[in-house]
């Protein structure tokens, strides 16, 4: 008799993420998910990639094209991509009181990176009750504001909506009921929306290792591990730095005219956007070209590790700059804060990188050729930023893409998931796809 050999990791989550992607591109292909009937099938698969891959692309208006239930599919596709697809899994088991099995443990542990068997479960549990705590305080702030603007109940579903696409880094908005493709430009200056959603993007971005380690430590910085110390160091600094940067390259740019308060309020959502989630409070395509060359950098940088962003990660991005300040400094090791830094521990992020590096070259000559012919659409460096965006899985994209052909948004739904799978799934175990 001959014996079945269960899916591997790389299968599993190529197989779950393929099902849930097409699952949602036929209910959003329904006439009832459409304000104007149904859509091209290919127009919902894209959606449903970009949605489940949390990238933020988007062929159409969120608010213009589909209805309430439509926006509920799409809702529930980037929770199930932000969370990833064993988590949601394994929370789903648990909620059915089901035993987690040995492999299932092993499935979590590589999806959310923790690299450990050992409290895989607390973990979980961890992640679910923080995702409920973080986005429902989100959702609350988000309603009180959007209440002074919309019907209660429609504030509601916009609070919910918005909180879980920004925790989740997914860069779908509503906003088209101010202005088709505004996002939340009308928001630039008020504190409690911009704010709100930068904390959102922020801790959905920073990794539920991190989030995991600063528990255990009881917010110690002393107390947590290396990665932690990196990522929350290093996230700092690329949200600072980058701020006042914005604040001077777009000062008598996109900035011109806007008080002290919102140009600070502007920068500080310029520079947290583009690494992991997609938003925009101004007009990205008006941005000065240091100001766009910026945008592109962060996006490539993206989040930490088994967050729900992306990009080639903070703490590789960390690990590269490390080594290259230390042969400069001719030292053989790196060193950081009293500590050597592992790099053979790193090599999971080294192969990510290569792999993006040489994904970007390769698919940034195709787009190249793509978007050459495309009316309306900005040269060179805006053509880039939209290939690093969909790529990385991150970042901003300069105009709604529906009047894309099919081969473009063919590929572009390809690279969607074929990069979710690169960094969701160990480089390694993508060999065996």
């Amino acid at each position: 008799m001959k014996i079945r050999k269960p899916l591997g990791t790389a299968r599993l989550f190529a197989l779950g993420f393929a099902l849930i992607i097409f699952l949602g591109a036929v209910l959003l292909n329904l006439p009832v998910a459409n304000k104007s009937g149904s859509i091209p099938f290919l127009d919902a698969l894209f959606t449903a990639c970009s949605a489940t891959c949390v990238t933020g692309l988007s062929v159409y208006d969120t608010f213009t094209q589909f209805t309430v239930f439509g926006q509920v599919v799409i809702l529930l596709l980037i929770q199930i991509g932000g969370l990833g697809f064993m988590t949601f899994a394994i929370l789903l088991t648990m909620a059915a009181g089901r035993r987690i099995s040995l492999a299932e443990r092993i499935n979590v542990s590589e999806a959310v990176s923790a690299g450990r068997l050992g409290g895989v479960i607390k973990l979980v549990r961890r992640i679910l009750y923080g995702t409920l705590i973080i986005e429902g305080t989100g959702a609350v702030l988000l309603f009180f504001r959007f209440r002074t603007l919309f019907p209660t109940g429609t504030a509601i579903w916009y609070g919910v909506f918005h909180s879980i696409s920004a925790f989740c880094n997914a860069g779908f908005d509503l906003m088209g009921a101010v202005r088709p493709g505004s996002s939340f430009t009308y928001f630039v200056g008020d504190p409690t929306v911009t704010l709100t959603v930068i904390s959102l993007i922020l801790l959905g971005g920073i990794g539920f290792i991190v989030w995991d380690d600063v528990l255990n430590s009881r917010f110690h910085f002393r107390r947590m591990k290396l990665h932690t110390k990196i990522v929350l160091s290093f996230s700092l600094g690329i949200v600072v730095i980058p701020t006042l940067l914005f604040l001077y390259t777009e000062r008598s740019g996109v900035y011109a005219g806007m008080t002290p308060g919102t140009k600070v309020l502007a920068a500080l959502f310029s520079a947290v956007t583009p690494r992991t989630a997609g938003f925009n409070t101004v007009d990205t395509a008006s941005l000065s070209e240091a100001g766009l060359l910026m945008t592109v950098l962060l996006m490539i940088i993206g989040a930490g590790s088994g967050s729900t962003g992306g990009g080639v990660k903070v703490s590789t991005f960390a690990a590269q700059l490390l080594s290259v300040l230390s042969y400069i400094k001719g030292r053989q090791d790196v060193n950081i804060m009293q500590l050597a830094l592992d790099l053979v521990g790193n090599r999971r992020g080294r192969i990510v990188e290569y792999a993006d590096d040489v994904e970007l070259q390769r698919h940034q000559m195709g787009a190249a050729l793509f978007l050459h012919g495309q009316p309306g659409f900005a040269p060179a460096l805006g053509d880039i930023g939209r290939d690093v965006h969909r790529i990385l899985d991150v970042g901003l994209h300069l105009q709604l893409l529906g009047a894309l052909d099919f081969i473009f948004k063919a590929q572009v739904a390809d690279v969607d998931v074929h990069k979710r799978y690169v960094h969701r799934i160990p480089p390694v175990a993508t060999g065996s796809l």
